[in-house]
């Protein structure tokens, strides 16, 4: 009967100790890996794009220098506008015309006057 119970001690039992260590290995590697990619992720997610807001700055900043260069011609524009207008004024009352809407002295009963004409509104 020694001969049936000494055959389980001629299978290597130190197979599955063997393994526990690799296995602790492969485990731990694959423990980093995901510690990596969890770190690449959050940098990622936390930190913006410095080229994209590298971009996006250059974006605005042309964007407000056009709006400066606009609003400076629109002033130029006005400015020469109102000038012209009162020149034309002045010349109006030069020739002996209506006074202008609005000048002083403008007599009350002035809106005999034609309107202006429609400049602008282009209609069929």
């Amino acid at each position: 009967m020694s001969n049936i119970y000494n055959h389980r001690a001629m299978v290597p039992n130190s197979a599955p100790v063997n393994r526990i260590p690799d296995l602790l290995e492969t485990l731990k590697v694959e423990f980093e890996n995901l510690s990596q990619e969890v770190q690449l992720a959050k940098g990622a997610r936390d930190e913006p794009d410095s080229k994209g807001a590298g971009n996006h700055i250059q974006e605005l900043t042309a964007i407000q220098q056009s709006l400066n260069d606009l609003q400076r011609s629109h002033l130029t524009i006005k400015q020469k506008y109102e000038e012209e207008i009162a020149r034309l004024q002045k010349e109006l009352e030069m020739r002996g015309g209506p006074p202008a809407p609005g000048a002083a002295g403008a007599a009350p009963g002035s809106a005999h006057a034609p309107p202006p004409p429609a400049i602008g509104q282009g209609g069929s």
